[in-house]
């Protein structure tokens, strides 16, 4: 079972490497483009696909791709560390050149020009404390519920409470992680994470994942408006 894991992980970085070159190239034909010697990248914690490891490092799939293009290419690379929702503000800035593994919508791209391939899908799960059962939206009704700040998955499920006109309260806190711990201590009844963090991560509390799934999206690259 290992090994058929490990050849699936390999087997997964080859085709999104092979999907990412080509498009990471074309926006960035050099590393000086914008006549800089050094690409600032944005760094935020959504392991497996971006985070930065207990040493202090980027790391992720999405990371992993981007340091083979730079190697091949002669790119030099500076991480810039912070909180999805701040990242997001300096792309749109300037002040960072790329942000890796951020979902695509639409209305975003009046602000960011993304990358033309999507590297990976994604969609969002609810999770709730061990023992507890959940199946359906409609008994998020009366419920706490932990999401990320600046999260589109708590867009979408902010849009689609109000359009049924289900009653709850959401706690916005800075990353997955914490929504993870809010579940684990009792202090919410539900959380929404993304698929790929919540299965990565979720051995490590007393949590389960519920049936209920929605938003599914593209994860791509993206660069400030304007500069591919």
């Amino acid at each position: 079972m290992a090994r058929c894991r490990i050849k699936q992980l390999a087997l997964l970085f080859h085709v999104c490497l092979a999907s990412a070159v080509f498009l990471l190239i074309f926006l960035y034909p050099a590393a000086n483009i914008y006549g800089e010697d050094i690409l600032r990248v944005g760094v935020y914690n959504n392991k497996p696909t971006i985070f930065a490891d207990t040493d202090g490092k980027a790391k992720g799939l999405f990371i992993d791709i981007l340091e083979e293009i730079a190697v091949n290419e002669g790119w030099k690379l500076e991480y810039v560390y912070g909180h999805f929702s701040g990242l997001f503000d300096e792309l749109k800035a300037g002040t960072i050149d790329l942000l890796p593994a951020i979902a695509y919508v639409e209305e975003r791209e009046q602000f960011v020009d993304y990358t033309y391939e999507t590297v990976m899908a994604n969609w969002a799960e609810l999770y709730v404390p061990d023992g507890v059962s959940l199946t359906s939206l409609i008994e998020l009704k009366g419920k706490k519920i932990a999401v990320k700040q600046g999260d589109i998955h708590f867009q979408v499920l902010k849009d689609m409470t109000q359009n049924f006109n289900i009653s709850c309260r959401f706690l916005e806190v800075d990353e997955y992680e914490t929504v993870f711990e809010m579940l684990h201590a009792h202090f919410v009844d539900v959380g929404v994470v993304n698929r790929l963090y919540g299965h990565e991560n979720k051995s490590s509390y007393r949590i389960q994942a519920t049936p209920v799934i929605f938003n599914p999206i593209e994860m791509r690259y993206a660069v400030p408006e304007g500069k591919k």
